[in-house]
């Protein structure tokens, strides 16, 4: 996946250079990840392996994630993750704020 390749990258010409151990993170709409250990893509079980968005961080999350589980990292850490705290806290309060105000509105 990009992840992957985006530390692949790294280790070769970036922030990682030459370096056995690279761990990288990306942010979006999801989180994703690529894992070089010793000088080795870390691919795991499906090519799951770096696949940082799927940590448990909250059992107790209400929101589902895109792989069927709850309280994966990406259900609060990506950009629809914070979208959806955004809504849910929202109701909680009462203030005037502009991005209460959009979400209030359904934007």
């Amino acid at each position: 996946n990009d992840a992957n390749v985006a530390a692949l990258g790294e280790q070769w010409v970036g922030a990682g250079n030459n370096n056995p151990n690279v761990v990288f993170m990306t942010l979006g709409t999801g989180v994703g990840g690529g894992v070089i250990a010793a000088g080795n893509l870390i691919r795991g079980v499906k090519g799951a392996g770096g696949e940082l968005g799927h940590i448990t961080v909250d059992f107790n999350e209400p929101f589902a994630c895109t792989c069927g589980k709850k309280g994966c990292l990406e259900t609060v850490a990506s950009a629809t993750g914070i979208v959806n705290l955004s809504r849910r806290y929202a109701d909680q309060y009462a203030g005037d704020a502009k991005l209460k105000q959009m979400i209030d509105d359904g934007q």
